[in-house]
C-alpha cells in the first residue's frame, strides 16, 4: 500500500548535522596526532568516541540518496522527468560553495605554507604543502579529481565531493529503474557498482566511487521504504538500536574486532550508515526543542562545515604554534573548542551568504525553465 506523499523528515537533517560533527572531531584528532613543537600528545575519551569521520562521510552518501528520493517523490518526480531541473538545482546547491572554499584554501594555504612546511607528511600539513599545478586546480573545479588525481590537495575532505556529485548523475536512472522494476533494480545496480570496483580500473586515481555506490542506492531504498510502506517503529525500540550500531562502528574503527573476520572498513561503515538511515526514517522521533534546534542548525550548515573545517583547524594550529600555546596541558581542549566555534561561525556565514542565495538562484532558473516549457505546450 502506498503512503501519502511524505513530508519533511527532521531526523535526516539531524543526521547530517551529526555526520558533519563526526568529521569535524575526527579531523581535530588527526591534527592532534602530530607534535608541532615537541609537546606531549594528548587524547580525551569523549573526542575518541566521536572520532567517526569515515562513518560520517558514508552517512552523507546514504542521506543524499534518501533525501533526494523523498524530495522527488513529494513533487511527483518532476525533477526526474525534466533532467535539466534536477541538475541545475544540484549544481547550484553544491558547486558554488565548493568553488569559493577552494579559492579560499588556495589563498590562505599560501599564507600557512611556510609555518606548516616543517611538518609536511603529517595529516594536517600535507594538504597545505603539497605542490599543485593549474591543471590540478581545473580538475578539482570540475570535480573529476577522483579519476585524474592527485588526491588530498588543498583540503583532504574534498575527496567525497566528486563521488557524491557523480552519484547525483545516476539518480534519474536509478529512480526510473526503481519505478519500472521495483527495489530489485537498486540491488542490481549495487551489484554493478561492486563489479566495477572489482574490475580495478587502473586509469582512475580512486575507485571509491564504485565501492561506496551501494550506500547511495540503499539510501534511495530507505526513502522508497518510507514513502511506499506504512512500516513505522517506536523510538524506544529503534533509538537504542541506532546507538548500538554507532557504538559497534566505533569499536570496529578502534580495532576491537581485529581478531574476528569482518567486512572491510568502508563496507562496514557503509552498512552501518544504511542501517542507521533506514531505522531513522521508519521511526517517529521527537526530540526536546533545544536538542532539535541544535541538530537542525548543524544539519543546515553541515555542507559548509564540511568544506571549511580543515582550513580552520590549520589556522588555529598555526596560531598555536606561533604563540607557543601547544605546550599547554590543555592543548587539545583549546584546539577542540576554538576550532568548533570558528568552524561553526564560518559555516553559518557560508550557508547564509553563499549556499542559500545560490540555492534560490537554482530554483529561480528551474521555475523559469518549467514556465517556458509550459508556455510552449500551451501554444
Amino acid at each position: 500500500m502506498q503512503a501519502s506523499h511524505p513530508g519533511h523528515l527532521p531526523q535526516l537533517t539531524w543526521l547530517r548535522g551529526i555526520a558533519a560533527l563526526f568529521v569535524l572531531f575526527s579531523h581535530i584528532n588527526r591534527a592532534n596526532e602530530t607534535s608541532y613543537t615537541g609537546e606531549q600528545l594528548q587524547d580525551y575519551w569523549l573526542l575518541n568516541w566521536l572520532d567517526l569521520g569515515s562513518f560520517g562521510v558514508v552517512l552523507f552518501f546514504t542521506l543524499s540518496g534518501c533525501t533526494l528520493y523523498l524530495s522527488s517523490y513529494r513533487q511527483g518526480f518532476p525533477d526526474i522527468r525534466i533532467g535539466y531541473v534536477f541538475y541545475v538545482k544540484r549544481f547550484f546547491r553544491i558547486w558554488p560553495a565548493f568553488a569559493v572554499s577552494l579559492l579560499v584554501y588556495i589563498i590562505v594555504g599560501h599564507l600557512l605554507h611556510e609555518t606548516l612546511l616543517p611538518y609536511h607528511g603529517g595529516w594536517l600539513a600535507t594538504q597545505f604543502t603539497n605542490p599543485y599545478s593549474f591543471t590540478d586546480i581545473l580538475n578539482y573545479m570540475l570535480l573529476v579529481f577522483n579519476f585524474t588525481g592527485p588526491s588530498e590537495l588543498f583540503n583532504n575532505a574534498y575527496w567525497s565531493l566528486p563521488v557524491e556529485f557523480q552519484y547525483y548523475l545516476t539518480l534519474p536512472l536509478l529512480i526510473i529503474l526503481l519505478q519500472r522494476y521495483g527495489p530489485v533494480a537498486l540491488f542490481a545496480m549495487v551489484v554493478l557498482g561492486h563489479v566495477l570496483y572489482k574490475a580495478d580500473i587502473s586509469s582512475i586515481d580512486s575507485p571509491l566511487v564504485f565501492r561506496l555506490f551501494f550506500t547511495f542506492c540503499f539510501g534511495i531504498f530507505a526513502g522508497y521504504l518510507y514513502a511506499n510502506t506504512r512500516i513505522r517503529l517506536a523510538a524506544w525500540f529503534t533509538l537504542p538500536l541506532i546507538l548500538l550500531l554507532t557504538a559497534f562502528t566505533y569499536l570496529f574503527s578502534a580495532g576491537v574486532f581485529n581478531h574476528i573476520p569482518m567486512p572491510s572498513e568502508w563496507i562496514l561503515y557503509g552498512l552501518s550508515a544504511v542501517g542507521v538511515v533506514i531505522l531513522s526514517v521508519i521511526t517517529t522521533i521527537r526530540l526536546p526543542k533545544k536538542i532539535d534546534d541544535f541538530l537542525t542548525f548543524y544539519g543546515d550548515i553541515s555542507y559548509s562545515l564540511y568544506l571549511f573545517h580543515n582550513l580552520i583547524i590549520a589556522i588555529v594550529v598555526v596560531f598555536f604554534i606561533q604563540n607557543n600555546l601547544l605546550i599547554s596541558q590543555y592543548k587539545l581542549l583549546y584546539l577542540t573548542i576554538s576550532t568548533t566555534i570558528f568552524s561553526t561561525f564560518v559555516a553559518w556565514f557560508s550557508y547564509k551568504y553563499i549556499e542559500l542565495p545560490m540555492m534560490h538562484y537554482g530554483k529561480h532558473l528551474s521555475r523559469k525553465y518549467i514556465k517556458s516549457i509550459d508556455e510552449k505546450i500551451s501554444n
